[in-house]
């Protein structure tokens, strides 16, 4: 870590001197103390701090030190007021796997004290942050998440961090969190065989002294309260399952279907089949546009999980550029997405990007891409299909 610079940090001298009730001398930096400074005979304490006030939550370190001095008749003294971290440092991060498989989420941080740090999904990146913990109460961190995976399940967890957990194992004998601890708050997810989300991961890691160190050992945690089940992620049973069909029944390729817009040698009666025998909850759609034509109008409808069950709205958009779809209803057992009926719409806006390149597209985007999971009653939630349509000159 880089220390600050401490020429701009206030000084106070206080003291008590024969005959003189108190000596008060207060400097707005170390560098309009006077040298030398003369002061009476007598006993005082200097002090020094960051050029700033100490508050619960900061976004830079405080630093603050006091150091006792005597000062005798005709005696030069010299003293050196050593300033430490008074707050503490919090590193939260997010692994790809985190970010990959929720959407949203709320972690907090509680001392047990009524102070509370909170992330969310809004920020992918949270910066260092600079917590003050009270002198000597503070054992243990508790992590609270609950999060919502790109299915819509919810997933919680807790998880208690105690320092002296971590301090035993190192030969330091302390249980309290201090100024000048830093600690790493890395947050994964947990997986199943088959790849579904099972639960989240916490690894943390503690610094005990980040001023003078780089070294960070295991912050062991215990689970406060055991996990929930988690729902499926995929169909099981009698869950929702889509499939892909043309006007004659036949199953097409997950790959996509490509078509000319001269010709116009497409079939405008593909569909997608969602069948919810324990009744439809939630049909979302996402549109990934394959050139900027298309793209402006899947931004516009904000066609990014846009949930169809009881949108009320997207129908009369959609009308508007001559696509005539109705909008799944709640407690439906099936339900076709005409995805066909988009075609037409597709090809006003003319060929998909490199969709003449047959070999190793410049950037990859042949086609555009529809993706669409259901989820029913029972939140069993289907495999997302992703259906791709190609445009060719």
């Amino acid at each position: 870590i880089q220390l600050p610079s401490t020429d701009n940090f206030p000084v106070s001298v206080i003291g008590t001197s024969a005959g003189i009730t108190e000596v008060k001398k207060d400097f707005n930096s170390v560098t309009e103390v006077p040298k030398p400074l003369t002061l009476p005979v007598g006993t005082y304490l200097v002090s020094s701090h960051s050029p700033m006030e100490l508050k619960q939550q900061m976004d830079v370190p405080y630093y603050a030190g006091e150091q006792p001095m005597i000062i005798q008749a005709s005696t030069t003294t010299q003293t050196t007021v050593k300033c430490t971290m008074q707050n503490s440092r919090i590193s939260l991060s997010y692994g790809e796997d985190f970010k990959k498989n929720f959407k949203s989420w709320t972690i907090t941080l509680d001392d047990g004290l009524n102070h509370v740090l909170t992330y969310t999904q809004e920020n992918l990146n949270p910066a260092d942050l600079y917590w003050l913990f009270e002198k000597d109460k503070v054992k243990q961190l508790t992590a609270n998440i609950t999060a919502i995976t790109v299915n819509g399940n919810t997933v919680t967890a807790t998880r208690k961090m105690i320092k002296e957990e971590a301090a035993k194992p190192q030969g330091i004998n302390e249980i309290y969190f201090k100024g000048g601890d830093a600690i790493q708050i890395p947050m994964g997810v947990e997986t199943s065989p088959e790849g579904n989300v099972s639960g989240i991961t916490i690894k943390p890691s503690i610094n005990f002294d980040s001023d003078n160190k780089d070294e960070f050992v295991e912050l062991p945690t215990e689970d406060e309260t055991p996990q929930p089940p988690v729902e499926p992620e995929g169909p099981s049973g009698d869950g929702p399952t889509l499939t892909l069909s043309g006007s004659n029944g036949e199953n097409l390729f997950e790959t996509g279907y490509s078509f000319s817009s001269v010709a116009n040698d497409f079939d405008g009666n593909h569909k997608i089949a969602v069948s919810t025998p324990k009744r439809l909850k939630s049909l979302k759609v996402t549109i990934i546009a394959g050139n900027e034509g298309f793209q402006g109008i899947v931004e516009e409808m904000g066609f990014t999980d846009r949930e169809l069950v009881g949108d009320t709205e997207l129908s009369g958009l959609l009308g508007g550029l001559g696509v005539q779809i109705e909008m799944p209803k709640a407690d439906a057992e099936t339900y076709d997405f005409p995805i066909g009926k988009f075609y037409a719409m597709l090809n006003i806006y003319g060929p998909t990007v490199d969709a003449d390149q047959t070999d190793s597209p410049a950037d990859g985007i042949e086609y555009h891409t529809f993706k669409i999971v259901a989820t029913d009653n029972n939140n069993a939630v289907s495999t997302p299909v992703e259906y791709k349509v190609t445009i060719r000159k």
